[in-house]
């Protein structure tokens, strides 16, 4: 607007545009559920604000095992880290450490029971997730990940397996487990959701292996599950 005082001789540089992915988006209140495996000295976890200051936090020396363990917190406006460190670097439940068992870290609306997020257990050393709460106006779907995930554990199971969707959009699908000549031994649905866990109790199956195939929008994604 009136470049060195003047009139402005080349308006088609007046305008830059970047896109950019806008940060997580997460509501004021919300539920974290972590449950602990075979080894919970392994594992902590902290919530933190843009300070620095603790908000929520679980230490390995005061978990039991096999334990799930619900924080309901109530944020603030501002931005905020969640963290959880294992130790042992083996995750929450790994395939080649059957004996430490499974947990799992998720997130969970307080208005109604649907899940938000659920956190990959095979994940080494760390689950690090960064958000804001209250810088937008116009979300309605807390979405976080870009694109649907499948996950299995534990794998190898001795029959009772979690199954844990995360999905990029608001969406139906089909979860199904079948054999190795194409029997369908396990069905599930799921309708309009962000986020689904399913607890599948397949000991009645023998010993082998087995697909877990998920069927939603234009997604289908499989997994191989054995069973010992």
């Amino acid at each position: 607007s009136n470049p060195n005082g003047g009139a402005d001789q080349y308006a088609f540089n007046n305008t830059k545009i970047n896109k950019y992915t806008y940060p997580t988006v997460m509501p004021n209140s919300f539920s974290i559920e972590f449950r602990t495996n075979n080894n919970p000295w392994e594992d902590q976890y902290t919530l933190k604000d843009d300070a620095g200051t603790i908000i929520a936090s679980r230490n390995g020396a005061s978990l039991s095992a096999n334990t799930l363990y619900k924080d309901t917190v109530t944020l603030a406006n501002g931005c905020y880290t969640l963290e959880l460190t294992d130790s042992g670097e083996d995750g929450l439940a790994f395939w080649a450490n059957p004996s430490q068992g499974s947990g799992y870290l998720r997130l969970r609306k307080v208005t109604t029971p649907a899940l938000i997020k659920t956190y990959p257990t095979d994940c080494g050393g760390q689950i690090y997730q960064q958000f804001t709460v209250g810088l937008t106006s116009d979300v309605d779907d807390y979405i976080l990940t870009e694109n649907t995930t499948l996950s299995v554990y534990p794998n190898p199971t001795d029959g009772h397996v979690f199954i844990d969707i995360n999905m990029n959009a608001k969406q139906d699908g089909v979860v199904d487990i079948l054999d190795v000549l194409g029997k369908n031994v396990f069905h599930y649905e799921y309708k309009n959701l962000t986020a689904e866990s399913i607890e599948a109790d397949l000991s009645h199956l023998q010993a082998g292996i087995y697909f877990v195939a998920l069927r939603s929008g234009k997604d289908v994604i499989t997994k191989k599950l054995m069973i010992r």
